[in-house]
């Protein structure tokens, strides 16, 4: 947890809370905070993770949202049927999305599952009407483009979500009127949520695309650092060896400026030593040169 997260932590749960809604305020700001201090956003799979674990969580909103709905219908005017279907639907999307957050852990394994949800998420498409079936289709679409950061396939799933939207509009107005219809006929019908599935697929392809590409900058950026460090030891170690083949240039001038200095005493002083009983002046010479 970073050091300006604890302090906020720290600064929450010091502060004297004197009424309920003050105390719960606080309490879900520390859950958020913790909730999210968990993942680290720059790395991609805990980045997807904690999409799913959002779209899960909205997911379970929206499917209340839709139970309650149609529990006044049933309540009112019956409708047995379609509740308990609006029930097992809800159920098994819930099951699944479970199954690929706790359970599953292979993303080839999963893949049966995300088929699963896009059947079951389309379900809802003719079993009830509203907004609410239309952001869980939504929803689905999500997880698939976060999993994936193919294009051409985010395109053909966007397609192929299109026609089964459509598809299911066309069997819902079949269960309600008998009426079959063609697909130049509810195409016009359902352009509304197409332009939505549409948009939203843009939406989250852009974002997706700078979230990669602030990943490999971020990566970039890392790699420079290294990069750097690597240089920095580097040129401690070529300033070292400079350093000390200095040191040895010195020593061995110094070696070799005494020995010869040596050597001159020697034999200038052996010089003077042999010659001194015959010529005394000039080994008295010699002496002095040494």
């Amino acid at each position: 947890m970073s050091k300006q997260t604890e302090e906020k932590l720290h600064k929450a749960e010091s502060e004297p809370q004197s009424r309920g809604g003050k105390q719960e305020k606080r309490d879900l700001r520390l859950y958020f905070l913790r909730l999210f201090e968990k993942y680290d956003l720059r790395n991609e799979k805990q980045f997807v993770l904690l999409g799913k674990w959002l779209i899960f969580i909205v997911i379970a909103f929206m499917e209340i949202l839709i139970l309650f709905q149609h529990l006044s219908d049933f309540v009112n005017s019956g409708g047995l049927a379609v509740f308990l279907s609006i029930i097992i639907v809800e159920f098994l999307l819930t099951l699944s999305e479970v199954l690929k957050l706790f359970v599953v852990k292979k993303e080839k394994s999963k893949l049966v599952f995300y088929i699963l949800d896009m059947m079951l998420a389309s379900s809802f498409l003719f079993v009830t009407v509203g907004a609410y079936s239309l952001i869980i289709y939504m929803l689905v679409l999500t997880e698939f483009y976060l999993v994936n950061d193919k294009t051409r396939t985010s395109v053909l799933l966007l397609a192929i979500s299109m026609l089964l939207y459509v598809g299911s509009y066309g069997v819902r107005v079949y269960l309600n009127t008998g009426e079959e219809m063609s697909l130049l006929v509810l195409i016009p019908q359902s352009v509304g949520s197409l332009f939505a599935l549409v948009v939203h697929f843009l939406i989250a392809q852009v974002a997706l695309a700078f979230y990669r590409q602030f990943l490999r900058l971020d990566k970039a950026m890392k790699e420079l650092a290294e990069s750097k460090k690597e240089l920095e030891k580097a040129y401690e170690v070529v300033a070292e060896v400079s350093a000390l083949e200095e040191r040895q240039r010195i020593a061995k001038e110094i070696h070799d400026t005494a020995g010869h200095s040596l050597t001159t005493v020697i034999m200038q002083t052996e010089a003077a030593k042999l010659i001194l009983p015959s010529n005394p002046e000039e080994a008295s010479r010699k002496m002095i040169a040494a």
